[in-house]
């Protein structure tokens, strides 16, 4: 598993951006991405999505939810086959509503409220608090201060922010590395066959479903149509597909993580 950073060189990409494209060709810079057999040098299968944003004002909040969702879940629903995990790492000021709308479209969202953030630095002799109504001079003196912090106080504020959310990052990290973990738990098949049938209303269509004989179970009077494969994971994960050639079935198989 191969860890890519925003920020960070890599071999694998160009730049310092971490960019993928979904199935419509558009490209979406993120910032963290869990890669199944990448390196340095190459780049692998993606795993799990993660966005990280600050906003210090709630009215900001759900646009930024938003521009999360318009950024992973266009190239989550590309590799589908990888099941991704799609998280959000959120701190300030964030609205109950903004949190949902993500959790509704299956991130896993870590938030750390202002408050925490707050308290930390002034734990560690750092006042950081500002709103709409701080002025521009005391603005730029707390930013000077947060800018000349030491090394010692750095580490001071992230052992305060890791342990007062403990309970949230603990659970954030297990969902994460279940998702990652490919463990098959059952691979389902189903071959379909049968002849297409025909209708000109509704009506008709239900009368030949009312006295279709269900039990009938000779094939050698139908035509093939597809496979209907079904790969569920340990984690519950699922992969839902169908497939008209055995080759094609095949191949998809042969594209599953494990």
């Amino acid at each position: 598993m191969y860890l890519d950073v925003v920020g960070q060189p890599r071999e694998g990409r160009k730049g310092k951006k971490i960019t993928w494209a979904d199935s419509y060709g558009s490209t979406h810079d993120l910032d963290f991405v869990f890669e199944y057999g990448g390196s340095s040098t190459q780049l692998g299968r993606p795993v799990a999505f993660i966005e990280s944003a600050w906003r210090r004002y709630t009215k900001h909040s759900k646009n930024k939810a938003q521009e999360i969702q318009g950024a992973i879940l266009p190239i989550a629903d590309k590799y589908y086959i990888e099941c991704p995990f799609k998280g959000a790492i959120l701190a300030g000021e964030f609205t109950e509503p903004s949190l949902k709308q993500l959790a509704n479209c299956g991130f896993h969202v870590l938030y750390i409220p202002y408050s925490n953030i707050v308290s930390a630095f002034s734990q560690s002799g750092i006042d950081m608090s500002f709103d709409e109504s701080t002025s521009e001079v005391l603005l730029s003196q707390k930013v000077s201060a947060i800018e000349n912090i030491s090394q010692e106080q750095l580490l001071s504020i992230k052992k305060i922010i890791i342990d007062s959310n403990r309970d949230d990052i603990t659970t954030f990290i297990n969902i994460l590395e279940g998702k990652i973990s490919k463990s098959l738990k059952k691979v389902v098949i189903t071959p379909l066959y049968g002849n297409n049938y025909e209708f000109n209303s509704l009506s008709d269509a239900k009368n030949f479903i009312s006295g279709y004989n269900i039990q009938h179970s000779a094939t050698e009077n139908y035509v093939f149509n597809n496979f209907l494969i079904y790969v569920v994971y340990m984690n519950d994960d699922h992969i839902k597909a169908e497939f008209s050639s055995s080759t094609a079935a095949i191949n998809f198989l042969n594209a599953v993580i494990v």
